[in-house]
């Protein structure tokens, strides 16, 4: 089990100083039902046996993938590593945002994501090598038990 304190301090004004402890009490019962509100969305998530704290924070694509490179790297797997990196950052560019949540990589996202591409100028080369290198990662996922099918 895992336990998290919070320690909250409330002022009221001087309006509502004479029912501060009825507000508190509202606060208090506020914060309960938010933390049971909590405790049940997160009970609800799946983390895959034999993982770590540091694999269930990869909750979407882009902390995953790069974890991979750096793993690559690691290994001494430098051009992989850059290429994995290369399409990660189109990626980023296309989505406009450092959060990639697993199940918005679908068909069509990808479809539009290729568009991207070929309107930017990139060769059927250099696109297959992004969409090759993104499969790998996105499959590396899947084996590790991180994306729902």
């Amino acid at each position: 089990m895992f336990t998290v304190t919070i320690n909250l301090q409330i002022s009221f004004d001087k309006e509502n100083q004479a029912h501060s402890k009825e507000l508190a009490q509202l606060v208090n019962e506020k914060l309960k039902q938010s933390v049971l509100s909590i405790q049940n969305q997160y009970n609800q998530i799946k983390i895959p046996p034999n993982s770590s704290v540091e694999d269930s924070s990869q909750t979407n694509f882009f902390d995953f993938a790069d974890h991979e490179a750096n793993e690559l790297e690691l290994n001494r797997r430098y051009n992989t590593s850059r290429n994995y990196r290369t399409a990660i950052k189109r990626l980023r560019e296309y989505t406009e945002s450092s959060i990639l949540p697993f199940n918005h990589i679908t068909v069509q996202f990808i479809d539009n994501f290729e568009s991207f591409l070929k309107k930017r100028a990139c060769s059927l080369n250099t696109i297959s090598c992004y969409m090759r290198s993104l499969r790998a990662i996105y499959n590396k996922a899947v084996n590790q038990q991180l994306v729902i099918q």
